[in-house]
């Protein structure tokens, strides 16, 4: 009897290991927050690689481990996931550094990942767990509008027109941004 179970549970392990998808809900050596760990975060490792707490290029995303040194144990972590894709832990927020108005992406352990865009008021920043996307709210002197950016690069995806938006949050179902106004078809 105890041998059967032994084979099941192996059965049903492996099982669960063969048909998981490959993306992942936390992305271990994504150190840019793409979504996707490849060789722009292995450049970045090979800049920190070395590294400790107290060095000039440290980089906290790439010590992994959390042991206060960038070494081979965090490229162990980085090449297991290396490929795969995954959710982001970048949090979006407005930045007004140097008086430029724009979004910026801050890493889970408060490294600037992304400055991007110019902007007039950032002030409504929602994000899309399941692509990476951004909707920022903004506005001009003459009109107000919404953008939705690419999470990872920063370039406009497309720009809707002829709205006053004072909330705006993203439905993780199907990845549309929704405002309590009723708002003009979307204009690229």
């Amino acid at each position: 009897m105890g041998l059967r179970r032994y084979f099941l549970s192996l059965f049903v392990i492996l099982f669960i290991v063969l048909t998981a998808p490959a993306t992942l809900l936390a992305l271990p050596g994504d150190l840019d927050a793409s979504g996707m760990v490849d060789g722009t975060d292995l450049i970045s490792f090979g800049k920190a690689n070395g590294t400790t707490i107290t060095d000039a290029n440290w980089n906290p995303d790439a010590d992994l481990d959390n042991s206060g040194t960038v070494d081979p144990l965090d490229l162990t972590i980085l090449s297991t996931h290396f490929a795969k894709s995954g959710l982001s832990f970048g949090l979006w927020l407005g930045d007004s550094l140097d008086g430029d108005k724009r979004i910026a992406k801050i890493s889970e352990k408060g490294r600037v990942l992304l400055r991007q865009g110019s902007f007039q008021t950032p002030d409504i920043i929602s994000a899309n767990i399941k692509d990476g996307s951004v909707w920022i709210a903004d506005s001009d002197s003459s009109q107000q509008f919404v953008r939705k950016i690419a999470g990872s690069s920063g370039n406009t995806l497309l720009t809707v027109h002829g709205l006053t938006a004072t909330s705006l949050a993203v439905n993780s179902m199907d990845g549309t941004a929704v405002t309590h106004k009723d708002f003009s078809p979307p204009v690229a």
